[in-house]
């Protein structure tokens, strides 16, 4: 998958050509190949992500559906570690 811009991104899921699991396994798998790079403190776990992925895939009328994010470390998510 090429990198998608958030309009492109919204006009492949309604044509069905993605959907969010496919672009989380697909940033997992990115992950994966580089390593461990410094970049992540710390990941969802792939099949905790996946699944809330699939949650989504028949609420497409959320402003951000399938939007991947990532949240900066000192910011605190139940579940999450904080390191701030």
């Amino acid at each position: 998958m090429e990198s998608l811009d958030l309009h492109t991104l919204r006009k492949h899921y309604q044509s069905g050509m993605l959907t969010p699991r496919d672009v989380v396994a697909t940033l997992y798998e990115r992950i994966r190949q580089r390593g461990n790079d410094g970049t992540w403190i710390t990941l969802v776990p792939e099949t905790d992500a996946l699944e809330r992925a699939h949650a989504l895939e028949n609420k497409t009328d959320l402003p951000l559906y399938g939007v991947p994010f990532a949240i900066k470390d000192n910011i605190d998510v139940v579940g999450l570690p904080t390191t701030a």
